[in-house]
């Protein structure tokens, strides 16, 4: 057994086990992630307990713990004291280190991760620590080797925080036995999923359905309460006594089903899955006959039966009153786009939420009917004619309130699409395609894309819609003049590309719709090559043609992203048309929608643009979008078009705000890199240049093996990161010293190291980035680590070279007053933190350390005003009030403290901290039955919380309390 300790007594205690048990060495380091030094934090948990990881959502659950005190300790990861002590590698891994699982986890070797055959580790399924990692990481980091088997709440108080059980794959029943743990039968083939409030009534009918269904020796039951006010616990664990597949998880707070559901399908092991509502009831064999009819149809994503209905609760499947039956039509998309026609008992594939997401719970009542519209839009549903339960219909519930449901059912029309009758696109169409052209202004492209659209279309019907976003120019006069398959959609002012390319979809009568720039001259084939492409080929939704500049050069070959900022871009801009890079068939993640193809039903599905763009990003969001919804982006380069680029005026305007909109909603995907994906296949690198704030690309033939080698490592980690498959990253990022020694290359991979948590390997991709570069960004992650492990010295120096070559650097000189800080240079650090701001450095960091300087320099008057600054931009920042409070002690200043600290609370009623420390300043300030009230609602939200006692005493004294600072 290996047993591990940092803090030296308690080692030294645990070492006197080794002098009794040779089985038994203790190592006095922590565990962790990398090697080196660094901080640990010890809070009071009823007892001392620590973790390399900062509390975070932990007090929400748990108000009475608080941080005692930091000290540096020694690390060392499980690989690295292996091959130091010469150690056996263990068949069994315990982890209970306050959220640094994944730290832990993620730094295991290849080998030792196979190795181990079972894994005990705490978990949550929330952020608790900050800087921890939910399950779901747990689950991806050993996802190769490793299933989950069970996950256990600690109590029905933290229903979210827990334990859980990984078994090796390749482990059978009997080692899992001889080994003494107690592992479930076999993994379950349906999971369902129950969310409970209120429902104490009929908890016993729901569960007796579901235990006695033909497949519950199959099934796992994961019950949800949220936070109901009944009893629901009582009668769920008398069935756990008794069964062993159930799971029964509270959460603090009312939550709403989806949210539930949300909840329980994170934990879901099953292959199917299927949610139940505590007053319906079920046929015996509905989950068997549900269940073989997925097995007997891989290509359906979800099934569903027809139903009874009753309005009298408390009835059977087999003896009821009846008001009816829900027979429900063939499955067809269209007529699911106009009312719901999926039964309230379906069973669906747990693994259609890796692409489609789970549920919306901005809804109350129809997100159900949501998901389900998302689903149908890239996935095969289907009806069988078999009743599976019953469905007691009842005023009271969400989707039968008018109130509720009318809303979100005019949400979802908007969202999916109109109609008032049954509608398939493919059966009822007037033509091939609908092709929507938004023009303002420019008369002459209009006209001139036009007649060419005429003169070179051919063999495919379509129509041409055309939406005048209120042209100034002749162009009305022009559009009056046209005639045959052509729509007119006039408005009243501009209201921009996306909202025009809308307008233009809900009128259009084809089975595709083409969304085509006026400043395009199409040539022979072009619609004729995208109507072929996603005939062919059912997984494409998205199609974009070869477009040209007039010279005969690439515009557009299809979109890539960045390493640099993640940004998209058009590939091999200026390379002739000619080159045979730009003239083969290829998926990317986006192409653009100066002319692009799409399949009706999938841009309906998508909810169209988003509006929100300005003429720039819509298109490739709507990409993304669809792509995450299983379907294919194709560049089709057979289809070619003149586009004679930007001629709208004020085309560029809105780029910034686009920008910051596009980054908002897909900045976090860290693994949307893919340009050398593309350039490497066809024998060259890319790389990235500024001049002057410009940005250029250079690209360059391979011209030899190790030049190939290097890029290859590039692009493969690409490749794995859009598969998102951590390990395969972690492992080529470390072989950092074959990447190629290129500025931007080597600043994405040691970004992308700490995205990946393998921040030790930024420190390598950093250092042999600046012999090349003098890169502010790679001096700045390399003092920062310094400082992290304490390495005070190092980070001076590393600053000082920073701030020599940058002095205007704003963050440099955060991170100096930082250095000066732990220094206790005062002086200088309230320096640093002035210039800090000067340069724009960090505003909210460079004024917290500005106060908390001037709080060591007793300049306690200034340091009032600091964070008095801080909580007015930041009002609700825990730090500010904690250094507020105590530069307020200082001064005297009980009057402002307890405003403002009432003001905090009202917005924080949970920080129990902060509410304490209100309590001492109104004793102080002389407020003692306002005191009293809030030494009243601290009995009641946390009857244990240390300090009470002192309170009281001091109110029944009419005394001061010696300490009133948060416990943080």
């Amino acid at each position: 057994m290996y047993l591990f300790e940092p803090i030296p007594e308690l080692a030294r205690q645990l070492k006197q086990f080794e002098v009794t048990d040779a089985r038994v060495r203790v190592f006095p380091f922590a565990l962790s992630g990398h090697n080196g030094a660094q901080d640990f934090f010890i809070t009071n948990n009823d007892g001392e307990s620590s973790s390399l990881l900062r509390l975070g959502k932990h007090r929400e659950i748990f108000p009475h713990v608080r941080e005692v005190r930091a000290t540096r300790v020694e690390c060392r990861t499980l690989d690295h004291v292996i091959r130091e002590a010469g150690l056996l590698k263990p068949d069994m891994l315990l982890l209970d280190v306050q959220g640094a699982e994944h730290q832990i986890l993620s730094s295991l070797s290849p080998g030792l991760k196979s190795h181990i055959q079972v894994l005990y580790v705490e978990a949550s399924l929330e952020e608790v620590y900050q800087g921890a990692r939910c399950l779901d990481d747990l689950v991806a980091v050993l996802a190769d080797d490793h299933q989950l088997v069970s996950f256990a709440p600690l109590s029905p108080q933290s229903p979210t925080h827990g334990n859980a059980l990984f078994t090796n794959r390749r482990l059978n029943e009997s080692r899992v036995a001889s080994a003494g743990l107690k592992a479930a039968e076999e993994t379950p083939l349906i999971s369902v999923i129950v969310s409970t409030y209120r429902a104490e009534a009929f908890m016993q009918e729901c569960l007796e359905d579901l235990e006695r269904q033909t497949m519950s020796r199959h099934m796992e039951i994961i019950v949800v309460d949220a936070a109901s006010p009944e009893n629901e616990r009582a009668i769920v664990s008398a069935f756990q006594a008794r069964y062993k597949n159930i799971t029964f998880l509270r959460t603090p707070t009312r939550i709403g089903v989806y949210a539930a559901w949300n909840m329980a399908l994170k934990l879901a092991a099953g292959t199917y899955v299927t949610p139940f509502s505590t007053n319906d009831r079920l046929r015996h064999d509905a989950y068997e006959i549900l269940a073989r009819t997925l097995d007997e149809h891989p290509d359906v994503a979800l099934v569903y039966g027809d139903t009874y209905v009753t309005r009298h609760p408390h009835q059977t499947f087999e003896h009821h009153q009846r008001e009816g039956v829900w027979k429900w039509p063939e499955y067809n998309y269209g007529d699911l786009r106009r009312r719901c026609l999926v039964g309230p008992h379906p069973m669906w594939r747990r693994s259609v939420h890796d692409d489609v997401g789970f549920f919306d719970e901005s809804f109350v009542a129809l997100g159900d009917q949501d998901f389900w519209l998302r689903l149908g839009a890239s996935r095969q549903l289907l009806h069988i004619s078999e009743v599976t339960g019953l469905y007691w219909h009842s005023s009271e519930g969400l989707s039968n309130k008018p109130e509720i449901a009318n809303p979100e059912e005019a949400r979802l029309r908007a969202r999916y699409g109109h109609g008032t009758a049954p509608r398939a696109v493919s059966a009822t169409a007037r033509f091939d395609c609908s092709i929507v052209i938004p023009v303002w202004n420019k008369r002459e492209l209009t006209e001139q894309c036009l007649s060419e659209l005429a003169r070179v279309t051919s063999g495919i019907s379509y129509e041409v819609i055309v939406v005048d976003n209120h042209s100034t120019d002749d162009t009305l006069n022009f559009l009056d003049q046209l005639s045959g398959d052509v729509q007119i959609i006039r408005n009243s002012e501009n209201l921009g590309f996306a909202k025009a390319c809308n307008q233009g979809a809900r009128a259009a009568r084809g089975r595709f719709l083409i969304f085509l720039n006026n400043d395009t001259i199409p040539l022979d084939n072009w619609l004729t090559a995208l109507v072929a492409e996603v005939t062919s080929h059912p997984n494409v939704g998205i199609v974009g043609s070869k477009l040209l500049y007039e010279d005969d050069t690439i515009q557009h070959a299809g979109v890539v992203f960045s390493r640099e900022g993640l940004m998209p871009y058009h590939l091999y801009r200026h390379v002739h048309r000619d080159h045979p890079a730009v003239n083969q068939r290829r998926t990317f993640q986006s192409v653009t929608a100066a002319c692009m193809l799409i399949r009706r039903e999938i841009f309906e599905a998508a909810g169209g643009f988003d509006e929100g763009f300005q003429n720039g990003f819509e298109d490739v969001d709507l990409c993304l979008k669809v792509k995450d919804n299983g379907w294919q982006i194709v560049y089709q380069p057979l289809s070619v078009l003149y586009h004679l680029e930007s001629q709208t005026p004020g085309r560029k305007t809105q780029d910034q705000a686009n920008a910051l909109r596009f980054i908002s909603r897909w900045g976090q995907r860290w693994w949307l890199a893919d340009e050398d994906l593309y350039y490497h296949a066809d024998g060259y690198m890319c790389i990235h240049t500024k001049d002057q704030g410009k940005e250029h690309l250079e690209l360059h033939p391979l011209r030899h093996d190790g030049e190939k080698t290097s890029w290859r490592l590039v692009a493969d980690t690409e490749r794995a990161a859009l598969r998102q498959d951590i390990s395969l990253v972690e492992a080529l990022l470390a072989r950092w010293d074959v990447w190629p020694s290129v500025a931007d290359v080597l600043s994405w991979g040691a970004w992308l190291s700490t995205k990946t948590s393998q921040s030790p390997v930024s420190r390598h991709f950093y250092q042999k980035l600046l012999p090349y570069h003098d890169d502010p960004t790679a001096r700045r992650a390399l003092a920062r680590m310094a400082l992290e492990e304490g390495n005070l010295s190092e980070a001076d120096v590393l600053l000082g070279e920073l701030l020599k070559r940058f002095p205007q650097d704003g963050e440099g000189w955060v991170l100096r007053g930082i250095l000066d800080m732990q220094r206790a240079q005062y002086a200088e650090a309230e320096q640093a933190f002035l210039t800090a701001l000067t340069h724009q450095g960090d505003r909210r960091k460079s004024m917290m350390g500005l106060g908390m300087a001037r709080v060591g320099l007793n300049e306690s008057d200034q340091a009032w005003d600091d964070f008095c600054s801080v909580l007015t931009e930041y009002p609700d920042d825990a730090d500010a009030i904690h250094w507020l409070l105590r530069a307020g002690t200082v001064r005297g200043s009980w009057a402002e403290l307890s405003e403002r600290l009432q003001g905090f609370v009202s917005r924080n009623p949970a920080d129990l901290s902060v509410r304490y420390a209100l309590a001492g300043v109104l004793l102080r300030n002389g407020q003692t039955d306002t005191a009293q009230q809030e030494y009243q609602t601290l009995c009641t939200l946390a009857p244990s919380y240390e300090g009470l006692e002192e309170l009281a005493r001091a109110l029944s004294t009419h005394g001061t309390l010696a300490e009133i600072a948060p416990r943080f």
